[in-house]
């Protein structure tokens, strides 16, 4: 997902509250491998709110629009080494616990573990960088969204580099999610 350094602190802040009135709602990963919406509705997932949050088209549909959509990529920092950082503030401003998983480390029922991913910067990409989140469903399989497609790519195992028509992708860590909102078991 595209790092943009032009975000609205405001919208920004509208799209945490709609995220966390879903979070507060004891809401799980529960998509799967669903499709997403047709046309321009299919943009209101990114690969950070299908690993993250993982919502319906229901949920998305009922409390996105499509102005939300452009805000959904909410961090305002200029250095690679930070995004995760920032990410991390954002997701536990919508309520969301997070932690570095713990290798064998057996998960609760409202926890759920997600990879991320990030470009080196370098000549090609014109000193850019990009994020992408990989989420490991209850089934074990790792999907992620990339971009504005509408079905989500599935893996049976977790890769340590996505191949990417313009940059490259490495795994660099581990997350657990924890929803307090929601029963443990």
């Amino acid at each position: 997902m595209r790092y943009n350094k032009n975000m609205n602190l405001e919208k920004k802040q509208t799209v945490i509250n709609k995220l966390s009135c879903i979070v507060k709602s004891g809401h799980l990963p529960c998509r799967g491998n669903a499709s997403y919406p047709l046309g321009e509705a299919r943009r209101l997932a990114n690969c950070l709110v299908h690993a993250c949050f993982n919502l319906s088209n229901k949920e998305l549909l009922s409390t996105f629009n499509i102005d939300d959509a452009r805000n959904l990529y909410p961090f305002p920092t200029s250095t690679p080494n930070q995004i995760l950082d920032d990410i991390i503030s954002v997701l536990k401003a919508t309520g969301l616990e997070v932690r570095k998983y713990n290798s064998g480390e057996i998960l609760r029922n409202n926890e759920w573990r997600v990879a991320f991913y990030l470009t080196e910067i370098t000549e090609e990409n014109h000193g850019e960088f990009d994020y992408h989140f990989l989420l490991q469903e209850k089934n074990g399989l790792w999907t992620d969204k990339r971009g504005s497609r509408r079905i989500p790519d599935c893996r049976d195992y977790l890769p340590t580099k996505i191949y990417s028509l313009y940059s490259d992708y490495y795994l660099k860590e581990l997350l657990v999610l924890t929803n307090p909102y929601a029963p443990e078991n």
